[in-house]
Parts: structure tokens; sequence; C-alpha cells
């Protein structure tokens, strides 16, 4: 009996992703952009990483949500800014 091509096709594209998926991984460093210069930027920014961590927080991904808020750690914020990154690390339960 002669296999299916198709079997054999999917097959295929199965093993390739997979070995796609074992390359060296190396991390990503997220360039800020500066509030002097890119005020539009920067406020967009802030708000797509503070608006995932309300979503990791509400679905208990503490860890997630405290490694996204890390991304603040050297990031030039206004005071209210400040003010918002404080209170969600607030809403985050201390690691164990």
């Amino acid at each position: 009996m002669k296999p299916n091509k198709l079997i054999i096709g999917i097959a295929g594209c199965m093993l390739v992703g997979l070995l796609a998926g074992c390359g060296e991984k190396t991390e990503q460093k997220v360039e800020m952009p500066d509030p002097q210069t890119q005020p539009e930027a920067q406020a967009a920014l802030f708000q797509r990483t503070c608006d995932r961590v309300k979503a990791l927080i509400a679905q208990k991904s503490f860890d997630q949500a405290r490694k996204s808020l890390e991304v603040f750690d050297t990031y030039k914020l206004t005071p209210e800014q400040q003010k918002i990154v404080d209170g969600l690390k607030a809403q985050i339960p201390a690691a164990n």
C-alpha cells in the first residue's frame, strides 16, 4: 500500500515546524521611545503594556505580569505614569 501524499505532507510540515522552534533563543531588548522626542510613541507603548499587565493580573498570571512591569525599570516615566505602575505592582501578590 502506498502512503497517502497528504499525510506525508502534513508530517513534513510538522517536522519543519518543530525544527524551526529548536534554534538558539536570544532575549529581545525593547527599545523605549524617549518621551521628549517621541511622546506619542512613548504614551502608546506605556498604555499597551499597562493593558497587557491588567489582563495578566485578571488571568492570575502574576509572574508574567511582574516580568512585563520590569520593562518600566529603565523607562523614563512621568509622575502620573509612575503612580499607575505602582498601582499595578500593588495588585500583584508577592512572589513566594
